[in-house]
């Protein structure tokens, strides 16, 4: 059987459902509001660490972060940034957990995705990013971005990252791209001077009552404005068409980084993407491989999940050939993404 034709439903995960997590939040709940909820949610699965709680008065989202300094330091990121209304409304923070109003609405790939025209999937784009850097504007009025971390300064994150093309090439067995790492490093070695998001992938955007509202902040900190962009359009779920992503690109890159230059934002922005689109890959070839199966696609967009899918990793190898073949430095990922549209039976052509 060819990979095409090997699908795999996948666990689905149930609306409502019962568990050992119940009573811990049945706590939290009667110290915030003095009441329990009524039911609670765990849309993206029971293992998930955010919760949808519903109480008399109304729909809370609740997340468990790492520690209480996450938790709190996001709290603040949201308070400083809900006057935008492109965030949700904080409400408290207990320890390592963290409350937050429920904003209903649909999730940003999933409107791409129902998007009858090319017209329509530009402007959910254009609103989301405009909402984002409505978002970052605030944030730095704000000086927002003194009081968050840098980001990526772990010792060897950049140099893995670079290299994760090489899981990707073990798996299928190929060969890696030939590319210079150092030259790679040496673009991506930025100072941290802007607020950003960092998990800005479109399934982290939906749209409520005309409003894009931008959610799960607990990554936000500080780096590099494109830092955003690039994880925005180099995501597998972001359907544009070729000509609508290109001045999307050269639109935002004005705004996201009105002080440096043209060429020198657009080289960043490539070098960076290939980079992401080389993590994104990294995932949904690891997933496929373990059973050499692709995905449910309506079960990985419902629950925003990585794209395993044949048509989400195709995305990704036509937009990483488009944007190698802009860099001279890029080239050598060219070979590469054609061996593993190759290996998995993908038309890129």
């Amino acid at each position: 059987m060819g990979v095409r034709e090997r699908i795999r439903t996948g666990p689905k995960s149930s609306d409502f459902v019962q568990g050992d997590k119940i009573a811990e939040i049945e706590r939290l709940t009667r110290d915030v509001f003095d009441a329990t909820p009524n039911r609670v949610a765990f849309p993206g699965g029971a293992h998930r660490s955010a919760f949808i709680v519903d109480i008399a008065d109304g729909l809370y989202v609740i997340a468990q972060r790492e520690n209480a300094n996450d938790a709190q330091l996001e709290g603040i990121v949201l308070k400083t940034l809900s006057p935008t209304g492109h965030v949700p409304e904080f409400v408290a923070h207990r320890g390592a957990w963290l409350i937050q109003q429920c904003v209903p609405g649909q999730r940003l790939p999933i409107l791409i995705d129902e998007a009858v025209t090319s017209e329509q999937r530009l402007t959910l784009a254009t609103q989301a990013l405009d909402a984002l850097a409505t978002i970052c504007e605030a944030a730095h009025s704000a000086s927002l971005q003194h009081r968050t971390p840098r980001l990526g300064v772990r010792p060897g994150w950049l140099q893995d990252r670079i290299m994760l093309p090489g899981s990707v090439s073990r798996r299928l067995d190929i060969a890696p791209p030939e590319i210079d790492p150092r030259e790679i490093h040496k673009v991506m070695d930025v100072k941290h001077r802007h607020f950003i998001k960092w998990d800005s992938r479109p399934g982290n955007a939906l749209f409520q009552d005309g409003r894009m509202v931008w959610f799960d902040w607990e990554d936000a900190g500080r780096r590099h404005a494109i830092d955003d962009l690039v994880c925005f359009f180099a995501d597998e779920w972001l359907q544009l068409d070729i000509d609508d992503e290109d001045r999307l690109i050269d639109h935002m890159l004005e705004r996201f980084a009105p002080n440096q230059k043209p060429d020198s934002a657009m080289h960043y922005f490539h070098v960076a993407g290939l980079v992401q689109i080389g993590f994104r890959l990294q995932l949904a070839v690891k997933y496929w491989s373990r059973e050499s199966e692709w995905w449910d696609r309506q079960m990985c967009l419902s629950g925003d999940k990585v794209g395993v899918t044949p048509e989400e990793v195709t995305r990704l190898v036509r937009r990483g050939l488009r944007w190698s073949d802009r860099q001279q430095m890029l080239k050598g990922y060219q070979p590469w993404l054609r061996n593993i549209a190759a290996k998995l039976d993908l038309a890129i052509s």
